[in-house]
């Protein structure tokens, strides 16, 4: 019994040390870690807590697994981000010391009650985004008693150049991240959490980042998921390597070159701000590639999404998978549709259709008088323009996805649909979008699950209720594989999973409600337009 009782307190020494006048400190596999204390005293902040690290001979490849800590690590820095040109103030920042991951832990959490995980990937169109406090603040679910780890991951040309070489074969912020999975699945044990009960989720291109990671492997390194809006027209996320980007960003910088090995030696040595700039100069947009195989090459992709069938780890999977029902309303609200973006629906149809001239300007025709009738493209149908914007990127991409993870028998998969329209709409905020108009645009539930400092003052009563809404569906979910296991004043009515004859989906507005197919109208004429024209859809090359 003695030997018991020492054997107990010398675990739990091991895996987390608090004093009650010090920071916490945790002792891992690779070493001790010094956190912080909240500010309110509740939880344990471990910043800046480093995974891998970036090979300085080679910036645009593999990165490095760390391995092991000298003396006690001091965790308390999340200014570090990888470079970029900030989203916010539109400066240039970051480094590519920057592999780094954020670990909040409620004081509950200890050996003997471990918590469960929730892994968050920001998004950020693979060239922004960064797991600072500024826009990922814990409170809201550290009183919910989960661990959330927010990820960060080299992006633009140092994450997501895609050369088609063994040194360089693409989606490497991906591979950071996988890194940072194996990380957290070896380590988190030491923080009083369970590696037994961890959800990955991400929002818009981390949502998108985050299905890749379990649809590539028979074996992730989770066990739950959540999409938040992260699935998209596969032509918009999936593209070809492209090994004139080196070439370009090289000339840009003052080498003229067409030898790809001398262009990715001379960007080696530069100020990584100054590729990024350039890169930004050039409009390069730097998507999701789909690699040759190399051997001894770690591959993260090779069949594009739409050519996988079979998903094996899908069957043992919980998925929540969330959109809004505006989707795209941040980015055309300010658009001046009387005298600009007329050919709008010839231009996205062309971006995602390999039509000829001549069935373009039929199937535009088409698609036009089925949103806007006959009137011209106008302030005045704006909103049917956002409606066409928001069907054919996101919310029907979406359905075709739910329906798809259906057929490989999910085993249990939960939609919602966010609609409200406060003041802590993360987009909505973010973009200035006026207030004439009505719901949630693309990922705006993010400011009721983080306090974002951007709106972080701004708390309305009923915004109040959604941020208790929000934030305890998804600790439902991480904690129990079910956004509501039961019926509560927060969440009244009943939410069933999505089967093969019911697309049931919970909307998250002022007032909930349920349905069983959002949009159903629109949904029914982009069911039958790709019956009839799917086989347009522009995909990248296989190898």
């Amino acid at each position: 019994m003695m030997y018991m009782r020492k054997y107990l307190y010398l675990l739990l020494i091991n895996i987390v040390i608090k004093w009650n006048l010090g920071d916490p400190v945790v002792r891992t596999k690779l070493g001790n870690i010094r956190g912080l204390k909240a500010g309110n005293g509740d939880y344990s902040m471990y910043l800046g807590v480093p995974y891998a690290t970036v090979d300085n001979e080679n910036p645009f490849g593999r990165s490095i697994p760390f391995h092991k800590f000298e003396g006690v690590f001091d965790a308390n820095d999340d200014s570090m981000m990888c470079p970029q040109i900030e989203d916010y103030n539109h400066t240039l920042t970051g480094s590519l010391d920057c592999l780094y991951l954020n670990i909040y832990v409620p004081n509950v959490a200890s050996v003997q009650n471990p918590l469960p995980v929730l892994i968050y990937i920001p998004g950020g169109r693979n060239e922004v985004g960064f797991p600072g406090r500024h826009i990922y603040g814990p409170t809201f679910l550290m009183k919910q008693d989960i661990i959330l780890i927010i990820i960060s991951f080299r992006l633009g040309p140092y994450g997501f150049m895609c050369l088609d070489t063994s040194e360089i074969p693409g989606n490497q912020g991906l591979k950071d991240q996988l890194l940072a999975l194996k990380w957290i699945s070896e380590n988190i044990d030491a923080f009083g959490g369970d590696p037994q009960r961890i959800t990955l989720a991400g929002a818009s291109a981390g949502g998108l980042h985050a299905s890749l990671h379990f649809m590539r492997t028979k074996y992730p390194l989770f066990q739950q998921i959540i999409l938040q809006g992260g699935l998209m027209a596969y032509p918009l996320i999936m593209g070809n390597s492209d090994v004139t980007v080196p070439h370009r960003i090289a000339e840009e910088l003052g080498l003229k070159t067409d030898n790809t090995s001398e262009a990715i030696k001379f960007l080696t040595i530069q100020d990584p701000l100054a590729v990024i700039k350039a890169s930004s100069k050039l409009n390069i947009l730097y998507t999701i590639c789909i690699e040759k195989e190399f051997d001894n090459v770690e591959n993260f992709i090779t069949r594009h999404m739409a050519h996988i069938t079979e998903i094996p780890s899908i069957r043992k999977m919980p998925m929540l998978i969330q959109q809004s029902n505006n989707e795209l309303l941040h980015h055309y609200a300010s658009t001046d549709f009387d005298n600009t973006n007329k050919n709008i629906f010839k231009d996205i149809l062309d971006a995602l259709f390999n039509f000829d001239k001549e069935r373009l300007e039929r199937i535009e025709d088409q698609v036009r008088h089925f949103y806007i009738g006959d009137k011209e493209v106008s302030n005045k149908v704006k909103q049917k323009i956002i409606d066409f914007a928001s069907d054919t990127v996101h919310t029907y991409p979406t359905k075709i996805n739910i329906e798809r993870f259906i057929k490989n028998n999910v085993k249990k998969l939960y939609y919602y649909v966010f609609s409200y329209f406060g003041e802590r709409n993360f987009i909505r905020q973010i973009y200035g979008v006026n207030d004439s108009f009505q719901g949630a645009a693309h990922v705006d539930d993010q400011g009721y699950l983080f306090d974002t400092v951007p709106i972080k003052d701004k708390h309305s009563p009923n915004d109040q209720l959604m941020i208790d809404r929000v934030t305890t569906m998804w600790a439902n979910f991480v904690k129990y594989g079910d956004p509501q296991p039961t019926t509560s004043e927060l969440l009244p009515l009943e939410w069933k999973p999505v089967t093969k004859d019911s697309l049931f989906y919970y909307n998250l507005g002022l007032n909930v409600s349920t349905g069983i197919q959002p949009f159903p109208k629109r949904m029914a004429f982009w069911d039958l337009f790709y019956k009839l024209n799917g086989k347009y859809e522009r995909l990248p090359t296989m190898h």
